[in-house]
């Protein structure tokens, strides 16, 4: 969804600005392309500001490090700009308010991620969910091996390994932004972002596409 707000607000911009990509334009796009990086270090824990220094001067840099929140800061910066040109009139009240629809959509999202992120499952459904894996597993054999005969050992491990595989997978799946192979390519998603809104702003300094690795986007 970051992705296709991101996208949105960008088209607004420059048709609300009569596709005049000037440094004024040229800034509020930016800041939607450093949103998305900005908010990838912040749930990975990683420094921000080298993932976003390169889309700013360094003033408002320092003035969105010096937030807690640095992309909320980001997306606060577009919302004060929006409501600058509406009360100059360069735009409308309605292409105000779809501006600004779009950005109360980008912090839902990123609301999403960090409760995701923030949600912590007890130490005591981890403990017991894995027991009693393990304790069915023990059981099984004694349960199968009348009816099953010499098929009780294939059996058991057949059930004991897909109840741990599935146990396994709930564990890896609590935190999908560690930056772990099997979690979300946020990396990749935020390089298909910045592409994107570089190609609307018909620049030519377009990033490469993230190449996987060893068979896993980042």
């Amino acid at each position: 969804k970051i992705g296709e707000y991101s996208r949105t607000s960008a088209l607004l911009i420059l048709f609300f600005l009569l596709y005049n990509v000037s440094e004024f334009s040229r800034q509020l796009v930016y800041r939607h392309i450093a949103f998305p990086y900005a908010l990838k270090n912040s749930l990975r824990g990683q420094p921000v500001r080298p993932a976003i220094e390169r889309f700013f001067e360094s003033d408002e840099i320092s003035d969105h490090l010096s937030q807690d929140n640095v992309p909320g800061s980001i997306l606060a910066a577009n919302s004060t700009v929006v409501a600058e040109l509406e009360r100059k009139g360069v735009l409308s009240q309605s292409q105000q308010r779809l501006l600004e629809d779009r950005l109360s959509l980008l912090t839902d999202a990123q609301g999403g991620c960090e409760r995701i992120k923030r949600t912590v499952f007890p130490y005591d459904y981890r403990f017991y969910t894995t027991a009693f894996v393990n304790i069915f597993s023990c059981v099984v054999p004694f349960a199968l091996v009348d009816e099953a005969k010499w098929l009780t050992v294939p059996w058991t491990v057949f059930v004991s390994f897909a109840l741990s595989a599935i146990d396994h997978l709930a564990k890896a799946i609590e935190n999908p932004f560690e930056n772990r192979p099997n979690d979300t390519p946020m990396s990749s998603i935020c390089t298909v972002i910045e592409r994107d809104l570089r190609q609307m702003l018909g620049e030519d300094n377009i990033p490469d596409h993230v190449v996987a690795q060893n068979g896993y986007l980042l």
